[in-house]
């Protein structure tokens, strides 16, 4: 029988296999390895950096978003940042004088309300911007970016990975009343 089906002995080396079989069956991927990006806030798709099959590194801007909420957010943020600022140095003033005996508690008291309400229109503000999915960097450089891009979002790769599905083009409604 070992004559007759023709066996020998040889070393391991690479090569291909040439008997191939079907069967039925599904590739499924990873749910762990499978990150949908979705928008947090309503708006209009102005740029597209990232096709079908293109491979991505986590951060990486797979498209630019044209937003009236995000450009209105931004503003009450630099608003409430300016506003912050000038009641700080107000606050601090105030302090110092009712310190030196120079001005009243009732002043002081005003001072410090003023300065306290805007602080927590200053956070709000800030919280509004993290909840749209800005990071603690791009809030801090907001002031620094031209006046024509409050109404831009980058939307950012969540994971490392390749683009296998897209629901969106140049100009599509995406967020809370458009698409995904």
């Amino acid at each position: 029988q070992i004559a007759a089906g023709n066996f020998a002995i040889r070393d391991v080396t690479p090569g291909t296999l040439s008997k191939r079989i079907a069967v039925p069956g599904t590739i499924v991927p990873s749910g762990e390895r499978i990150a949908k990006v979705s928008v947090r806030l309503l708006g209009t798709v102005a740029e597209v950096r990232k096709r079908l099959g293109d491979t991505v590194k986590e951060g990486d801007v797979l498209a630019i978003i044209e937003s009236r909420e995000v450009a209105d957010a931004k503003s009450q943020y630099l608003a409430a940042r300016v506003a912050f600022d000038l009641q700080e140095t107000l606050f601090n003033r105030s302090k110092s004088l009712f310190e030196s005996k120079v001005s009243s508690e009732n002043d002081f008291l005003r001072a410090k309300t003023a300065f306290e309400d805007i602080r927590i229109k200053y956070d709000v503000a800030r919280q509004k911007l993290f909840a749209l999915g800005l990071t603690n960097d791009q809030i801090v450089a907001l002031p620094q970016q031209p006046v024509e891009s409050l109404r831009l979002q980058e939307l950012r790769a969540p994971m490392s990975g390749r683009i296998a599905d897209r629901r969106v083009d140049l100009g599509s409604l995406v967020g809370r009343e458009g698409q995904e």
